[in-house]
């Protein structure tokens, strides 16, 4: 199975952890504004955007073995 965020050779593994701690900031500032009417909604956005930032963070260390 391919990985979500391929890593290649070349690219800067800080960008890709700097979008991750972005996709976090995200998810810290949903959860805190409570905006959601629809709470199911809110949760799968916000395990959506921690899975994404979880999946860059692996990509970013796997990465890392590459260099």
């Amino acid at each position: 199975m391919g990985s979500l965020f391929p890593v290649s050779l070349g690219v800067p593994i800080e960008g890709a952890l700097e979008r991750a701690a972005n996709l976090m900031i995200y998810v810290e500032a949903l959860s805190a504004a409570d905006a959601f009417v629809n709470k199911g909604l809110e949760s799968a956005i916000v395990q959506t955007l921690s899975e994404m930032a979880k999946a860059l963070v692996k990509a970013s260390k796997q990465g890392e073995g590459k260099s």
